[in-house]
């Protein structure tokens, strides 16, 4: 929203077979969200659903954002190790380069990338997004800012 990208959710909701195999049962959701606020957490549960849904039946490596900016070592050995590739020297350095360097970012103005986005979003609005990410039947994020949830395949 900061960024003022659009929404886009006509994107989603025009494909019949993304709408039959996925997004139906929550049609009322999608269409309830009327301010950018839901508009924005409705797209980042679509965004998410579709790959968490499949996980089980994928041999997909699991990460949250958060994860890999706190246990960033931990996070890229789990994928290496199941890419079955090594820790060069190269990806340890690659492994020190920030995620995303934006102007205004947490990161560019030395804040707690994990932590900063809840400093833009009133308590409130931050319920509302756990209030939709909760319909999406969506049980990776707590009230916390870290996973409550992490999918080790």
């Amino acid at each position: 929203m900061k960024l003022g990208r659009d929404t886009h959710l006509d994107e989603f909701t025009n494909q019949p077979e993304l709408m039959k195999n996925h997004l139906d049962p929550f049609m009322s959701i999608i269409n309830g969200a009327k301010t950018p606020l839901q508009q924005h957490a409705v797209m980042w549960c679509i965004e998410n659903l579709i790959p968490l849904l499949q996980l089980d039946s994928h041999n997909w490596i699991f990460s949250t954002y958060e994860e890999l900016c706190v246990n960033t070592e931990k996070e890229i050995k789990k994928v290496l190790t199941n890419l079955r590739l090594k820790n060069t020297s190269q990806v340890r350095k690659t492994m020190k380069r920030p995620f995303q360097t934006r102007s205004g970012s947490a990161i560019t103005n030395s804040k707690d990338v994990v932590l900063d986005w809840q400093n833009h979003l009133s308590k409130e609005e931050i319920a509302e997004i756990l209030d939709i990410v909760s319909k999406f039947n969506i049980r990776i994020y707590g009230e916390g800012p870290m996973p409550t949830y992490n999918h080790n395949k």
